[in-house]
């Protein structure tokens, strides 16, 4: 088993090797974990994806290009300020946190499952905020293309992002006025076709998801997850369901029994991954079980083993 970082020299070491062997950009090369904590919030905030910079000027029609292709287009009349006005000038800051991949998701902890239960089919997840002079600035309406690594005729809509008392986000619809569906991916007119989600009329800053119900018809079971033991809680531990087919995520809760986690409605014949964190006395736990089956009732069984930063972040990229 492999030490986890401590407050010591070697601290700065670990950090600094894992800033050049990540695969994702993420803001934890000046993180220190405090060596005695339990808490899950310490890890999440050691791991959580540095958020991209940009910016842009009010009144006139630019596309910004994100780390993963995906493009956000501001028109002349995107920006409002607090009383509803259109801003027609400045300078315009945007800070934008992507979460194309499973991982991210986890990292940021927003989840495809809509406020209802149900399970989503995803495209990818942006947060976007925007400022000018420190203060906050508002979404009239601005375009928004989710890049695709192929080509699909998935029908995908745009749904806002709400953040729960445990910090994690979950989905409503947005608006369904034109621009807010796609009845698939469209084509780019540049010399490397790419394939988009399209939505040209987001009237929202925050979070904003390319989602679709996954609406499988089928049947649906609880999924247990069962620690070791009783030392794995809902403040030092979470878990988490995978489901590559779908780019998707789902939370697994505490369900209040010793060492137990329990995920609603997950469909039974869906192969999926399951993934636990855990972070304890200063060391970090992960697991990871793939090609699981799900079958009505299923119990995971994870096996936690400490692993550094280095690890986690790896294999939370390869989701």
């Amino acid at each position: 088993m492999k030490k986890l970082i401590v407050l010591s020299l070697a601290t700065v070491a670990i950090m600094a090797q894992l800033s050049s062997c990540k695969k994702t950009d993420y803001n934890n090369s000046s993180t220190i974990i405090p060596a005695g904590s339990n808490n899950i919030a310490t890890l999440f905030a050691a791991l959580r994806p540095a958020s991209q910079s940009f910016t842009v000027t009010a009144g006139t029609y630019q596309t910004i290009t994100t780390t993963s292709g995906s493009k956000v287009s501001f028109y002349p009349n995107t920006f409002k300020d607090a009383s509803g006005h259109i801003i027609t000038s400045g300078t315009v800051n945007i800070q934008l946190t992507e979460a194309a991949k499973p991982g991210d998701m986890i990292l940021n902890r927003a989840f495809p499952v809509s406020t209802d239960g149900q399970l989503l089919i995803s495209g990818g997840e942006m947060n976007l905020k925007a400022t000018m002079g420190g203060q906050p600035v508002y979404a009239n309406k601005y375009g928004v293309q989710f890049r695709q690594p192929t080509g699909s005729s998935q029908p995908m809509n745009l749904f806002i992002g709400s953040t729960g008392s445990d910090s994690s986000t979950t989905w409503t619809l947005g608006d369904t006025t034109t621009g807010t569906t796609a009845t698939g991916t469209t084509i780019d007119s540049t010399a490397v076709t790419n394939a988009y989600y399209t939505f040209d009329s987001c009237n929202h800053f925050n979070w904003i998801n390319c989602d679709h119900f996954l609406g499988s018809g089928g049947t649906l079971t609880d999924v247990n997850v069962v620690f070791p033991d009783t030392s794995y809680n809902r403040t030092n531990t979470a878990a988490f369901i995978v489901f590559p087919s779908i780019n998707s995520v789902m939370n697994v809760y505490d369900d209040g029994t010793s060492g137990g986690f329990t995920a609603r409605n997950v469909p039974v014949g869906m192969t999926v991954k399951v993934v636990t964190l855990s972070y304890k006395s200063g060391n970090a736990y992960y697991a990871e079980q793939t090609g699981v089956v799900v079958t009505s009732g299923i119990i995971i069984h994870p096996t936690p083993a400490v692993q550094t930063l280095t690890y986690i972040t790896s294999a939370l990229s390869a989701l």
